[in-house]
């Protein structure tokens, strides 16, 4: 998965992000689905999480929102 900002902009007015990771693995199992993620997402403007299916996207909303565990991160 590749994440990327469209404004080029990783932090809010204020130069800070309100939801941010660093370094973030994930995975069911023995299976890894997202390895070694940075993510900083903005207050104040809309994100997407766009990918083909299978490429982590509910993972990551579901690591990001805390209902699963990352294995490093």
């Amino acid at each position: 998965m590749v994440v990327q900002s469209i404004t080029g902009t990783e932090t809010g007015i204020d130069g800070t992000s309100r939801l941010a990771a660093r370094g973030v693995s994930v995975g069911y199992g023995a299976r890894s689905v997202i390895d070694g993620l940075d993510v900083a997402i903005p207050p104040g403007v809309i994100t997407t999480v766009i990918g083909p299916n299978g490429c982590g996207k509910s993972t990551l909303l579901r690591t990001l929102s805390r209902l699963l565990r990352p294995t490093s991160g």
